[in-house]
């Protein structure tokens, strides 16, 4: 891929995207995005840009969205989740919060300690903190905190030094089909030693 200066967010109004995208912008890259209600979908909006980032629920939504599939065509295509993990925090020392609950808390809670203690740490969220105008935070310390989300197995695109795992149960049937399951998957071996407590 060649070296990316120009982004394109599809689903720009989500929850994971308007915080990366935000994140993206203080970062210094050219930053385009739409959604259904901001522009709706359409592969003009990808012409000139040099990656495409979207929320996987989308591959969900909509298996023949016109952006996704001129994206993918073109070998431009990635989540948000492999973005921010992969080339937006490559150099960070990683703290990612995990868990069925509480994570947006926990992560906010992490970022703050940071913040106060002169840290300056990148924190990335599903939740806004009024303190950071938004759902995350640009920061120019070694640390930077994510919200590890379970879902389409998105939390294996990070690398963390230290991780945080608030509690560990059976959530997103749209993606396990059981506990077992998500245990085997967040562990990412396919024979671990699965014993409900």
């Amino acid at each position: 891929m060649t070296k990316i200066k120009r982004v394109h967010f599809v689903g720009i109004g989500g929850s994971g995207v308007s915080g990366v995208e935000k994140l993206t912008k203080e970062m210094g890259y050219q930053v385009t995005g739409c959604d259904l209600e901001t522009g709706g979908h359409d592969i003009k909006h990808i012409k000139g840009v040099d990656l495409v980032v979207v929320s996987p629920a989308l591959f969900y939504q909509n298996s023949k969205h016109p952006e996704i599939l001129e994206a993918q065509k073109k070998g431009i295509l990635m989540t948000w989740q492999k973005f921010l993990g992969t080339i937006l925090l490559k150099n960070k020392k990683l703290i990612c919060i995990a868990g069925t609950h509480g994570k947006s808390t926990t992560t906010a809670m992490v970022g703050k300690l940071l913040i106060d203690n002169g840290f300056d740490p990148i924190v990335v969220l599903g939740a806004k903190v009024p303190e950071w105008d938004g759902n995350s935070r640009n920061g120019r310390g070694k640390y930077a905190v994510v919200e590890a989300d379970e879902f389409n197995n998105n939390f294996l695109h990070y690398h963390p030094d230290i991780a945080i795992i608030n509690n560990i149960e059976f959530d997103h049937p749209d993606f396990f089909k059981n506990e077992k399951e998500v245990y085997k998957k967040s562990c990412g071996r396919k024979n671990i030693n699965y014993r409900k407590r």
